[in-house]
């Protein structure tokens, strides 16, 4: 795939996606800070970006128990795969 400058590009991290519009092209890689003065991104992906952040943060959080079982919890999770 080629890319040229004025093109958009869509990058998807997790349940996070961004669009982004191509600047100016570079020869070389160089540091990140560099890289970032070489696009923008829209607007739209920006609010949407923000407004499924905060989606995200209004929903109730599980509460998951991760510390190892005790012998009592062993057999109860074999019991259980029996039975399924």
């Amino acid at each position: 795939v080629t890319i040229k400058e004025g093109d958009q590009v869509t990058i998807k991290n997790g349940p996070y996606q961004k669009t982004l519009v191509i600047d100016i092209l570079s020869e070389q890689r160089g540091p990140a800070k560099i890289a970032q003065t070489l696009y923008h991104e829209t607007p739209e992906s920006s609010a949407e970006r923000e407004a499924l952040r905060q989606q995200l943060a209004a929903q109730p959080k599980l509460e998951i128990d991760r510390r190892k079982p005790d012998k009592r919890g062993v057999r109860d999770h074999r019991a259980l795969k029996r039975r399924g």
